[in-house]
């Protein structure tokens, strides 16, 4: 019997300040396909959560919405949207029994320091998981006396606003997302520091800007910063045939063939190829950061249609960018001073 184990485990259950472990309150809204519970990684475990951690999500939630965050209501993750008539345009929501909840967790070992990682790639893959609350526990994988909280207030607001929307529908996670989740998690932790820095870099630049509103465009800036970041050098003022908007346009068409989802240039015009479409989002960059007027009704922001388009179109191709600079990193790094 390993007697110092179990009184290392007693010693971390009656210190007040010591925590092996913890939680994360999944804020995305889900149809779970997967039988739980599952181990994302050894040390990371997908599950429902338990009625202790369900008080303290309730207290996240509670925060939340006293605060005047939209969507923290409890009713998104216990009830369903239900519609009088197929026609109506209104609905309604009825609670549903406790094993209908769609309250998930991400248990974890040890300091959550693996789980902000999770979560940066967990936003690469639909349908993105997210969280923005954190509760701390004296056993492993989310067990035991609770030892703290972590609530993101800002996090919390920019995820029902710009990342759900208005839609709370529940979005499907099942085997094939739990699989593409490994698979990219595996990657992005067999990354080089050195020689695959950029790329790190890149993904936790994308986390950050998630927390920018889409309503003053800075989240356009933040994500072309990101294209350019993965695929473009400077060009030292050689503007012809050197610049960032002609690199970026041909190294996304010599990637497009290789990404496991090809991008949707369908939401555009189906006559407009897509090295124009790309000169027209960087034109889009450029009024943004140089203040000029935004108008898509003429000019070469015409074939965008509007700003939620292109908006949508622009931050999934970044995702799609940064998973497949996940699966063939050494190309992407290669393509850079080309």
């Amino acid at each position: 019997m390993n007697t110092g184990a179990a009184q290392d485990s007693e010693t971390a259950t009656n210190n007040p300040w010591t925590s092996r472990g913890g939680f994360y309150f999944i804020a995305t809204a889900l149809d779970m396909r997967v039988r739980l519970p599952v181990d994302v990684t050894p040390t990371l475990r997908l599950d429902k959560a338990s009625d202790a951690q369900l008080e303290v999500i309730y207290q996240f939630l509670e925060e939340g919405h006293t605060l005047g965050l939209r969507m923290t209501n409890r009713h998104y993750y216990e009830a369903e949207r239900v519609k009088d008539k197929p026609t109506d345009s209104h609905y309604k929501f009825v609670t549903q029994p406790k094993e209908h909840w769609r309250y998930y967790v991400i248990n974890f070992v040890g300091s959550n320091y693996e789980g902000h990682q999770f979560f940066s790639i967990a936003d690469l893959v639909f349908p993105y998981l997210a969280s923005f609350a954190t509760g701390l526990t004296a056993d492993e994988f989310g067990s035991g006396q609770p030892r703290g909280r972590m609530y993101d207030p800002l996090g919390s607001q920019t995820f029902y606003s710009v990342i759900m929307g208005n839609d709370s529908s529940p979005r499907t996670f099942d085997e094939q997302c739990l699989h593409r989740l490994q698979e990219l998690l595996g990657r992005f932790h067999a990354l080089d520091k050195n020689k695959h820095e950029g790329i790190l870099r890149a993904i936790d630049y994308h986390k950050n800007i998630q927390r920018l509103a889409s309503l003053n465009n800075l989240h356009v800036l933040g994500l072309f910063m990101i294209v350019e970041m993965l695929l473009t050098h400077n060009p030292n003022d050689k503007e012809i045939g050197d610049s960032l908007s002609h690199q970026i346009k041909t190294k996304i068409a010599l990637l497009s063939p290789r990404f496991t989802a090809p991008l949707d240039y369908s939401v555009f015009d189906n006559q407009t190829s897509p090295e124009k479409i790309w000169g027209s989002l960087y034109a889009y960059r450029s009024c943004i950061a140089h203040g000029n007027h935004i108008d898509f009704t003429k000019g070469a922001l015409k074939v965008l249609k509007d700003s939620r388009t292109a908006d949508a179109f622009l931050i999934l191709a970044t995702k799609t960018l940064l998973a497949h600079a996940l699966i063939e990193p050494d190309l992407i790094n290669g393509l850079k001073p080309i």
